[in-house]
């Protein structure tokens, strides 16, 4: 794990101080986990910068338990106690710079570069990165990795954020540009895109998110980094036409299950941060259901987020210090095969959680160096709420702890202890939950 997790810190203290007070187990020291979202209207040359920039529009981000903003000066995010990933080189006079494949960086570019990432204030305690570009090709992979090594050559401590295609040959990305962490979006398609293998009930998705946060986990864990994960906040709509055929393209209503379910799916499968698409609305008619509607005022979905981000970034920062043994999935996978389904992987009869009962979940399994097991079970219904009962090694366990996700903090008794009943846990629609498991006898 790179080290630019430490540019940030998590306020846990409540956490903290519950486990102090009490046997449930000690967690590691929390580590920053990025929360950060897409609003295109940072970049100067918007014509509503002036309205992003406000102090009342970053008071409604920290309070949203965002960490992270992408773009604007960074003595307002230091002010509200934000990052900011600086916009130095994302403007649109750079981009020719690593749109162009096949020509080399030339001496007068990269003196352009080395002059504007030397001119951002290194000083600035907000200061996490630098947004490079967004969705390169794998043609302009080996441009792209150049690029970032001029930046890195004048500032080497902080990450360069390039975000790629969602499907994007992940291992190959990071062969050729040696990235600080890998970032993608992918928003999972609910209401149009027929299936391939049969009919899917309603509540289930019908996209290959789960496939690419599977790539993306493979790949970041064999590199040794983190990766962000985008997902979808706002059930916008796109009309585009291709050959003479006009299409709409419909991502669906957002619900708070649909929120619960991408976020709690992400910390299943190791990701190191998460954004969400999008934030502001600002006079964009596709996106009037943005978490800050035409009227630059919070929605029903912002309030969604504020609740989900704070207990996402508590439990994702514990995560950060854990190891990431495996994610396991319950048939019927209920997703399209165009990228293969070879990396989702079902239960171990042999392993620690060897199948559920009572839902279709998925499973990220983890231990910390004490060698304690935590277990993110998420309900991959968004529809329905579920009662579930683990089958787990339970000869090897001596107690289980559950997360209280409303509270931010372990549950005060452990839910399970040996020789009880089988555990049944309640998940809400696209729920997910944090469990502990003690070894017998510890």
């Amino acid at each position: 794990m790179t080290s630019w997790f430490l540019l940030l810190s998590l306020a846990v203290l409540p956490l903290a101080a519950a486990l102090a007070d009490s046997a449930l187990p000690a967690v590691p020291s929390a580590k920053v986990f990025p929360i950060t979202f897409w609003a295109m209207h940072y970049w100067k040359q918007s014509p509503d910068y002036d309205k992003v920039i406000a102090d009342e529009q970053y008071q409604l981000i920290k309070d949203c338990n965002f960490n992270l903003v992408m773009g604007g000066p960074l003595e307002k995010a230091q002010r509200y106690g934000l990052m900011c990933m600086s916009d130095a080189v994302a403007g649109p006079e750079f981009r020719e710079l690593w749109w162009t494949p096949k020509e080399k960086v030339t001496e007068a570019q990269r003196q352009r570069l080395v002059a504007a990432i030397t001119a951002v204030d290194k000083t600035s305690p907000a200061l996490w990165g630098y947004h490079l570009c967004d969705e390169p090709g794998e043609v302009l992979y080996e441009k792209v990795g150049a690029i970032r090594e001029i930046i890195k050559g004048v500032d080497p401590a902080r990450p360069v954020f390039i975000n790629i295609h969602p499907g994007s040959p992940v291992a190959k990305f990071i062969d050729v540009v040696h990235p600080d962490l890998t970032a993608y979006d992918h928003y999972p398609i609910f209401e149009d895109g027929a299936p391939v293998d049969g009919e899917i009930p309603p509540g289930f998705e019908n996209s290959n998110f789960l496939n690419d946060l599977a790539n993306h986990r493979k790949a970041c864990l064999a590199a040794g980094i983190k990766y962000i994960a985008t997902m979808l906040s706002d059930g916008h709509y796109v009309d585009y036409e291709a050959d003479g055929v006009k299409y709409h393209r419909s991502y669906g209503h957002m619900t708070e299950a649909r929120l619960r379910w991408q976020a709690w799916s992400a910390l299943a499968y190791n990701a190191g941060g998460i954004g969400w698409f999008i934030y502001y609305t600002a006079g964009v008619k596709e996106y009037e259901t943005a978490a800050i509607g035409p009227d630059w005022k919070p929605t029903k979905i912002y309030y969604w987020l504020q609740k989900l981000n704070r207990e996402v970034g508590v439990v994702g920062g514990m995560l950060q210090g854990m190891t990431s043994v495996g994610v396991y999935e319950s048939k019927p996978f209920y997703c399209w095969q165009r990228m293969g389904l070879d990396q989702l992987t079902e239960f171990d009869p042999n392993g620690f959680i060897t199948g559920v009962s009572g839902g279709i979940v998925s499973v990220g399994e983890f231990k910390d160096a004490q060698g304690r097991r935590y277990l993110v079970i998420v309900n991959r219904n968004v529809d329905e709420p579920v009662k579930i009962v683990p089958h787990l090694a339970w000869e090897k366990i001596g107690g289980i702890t559950l997360f209280d996700n409303a509270r931010c903090r372990w549950e005060a008794q452990p839910r399970w202890v040996h020789g009880q009943a089988p555990l049944e846990l309640s998940l809400r629609a696209g729920e997910g939950c944090l469990v502990c498991a003690t070894a017998k006898g510890a």
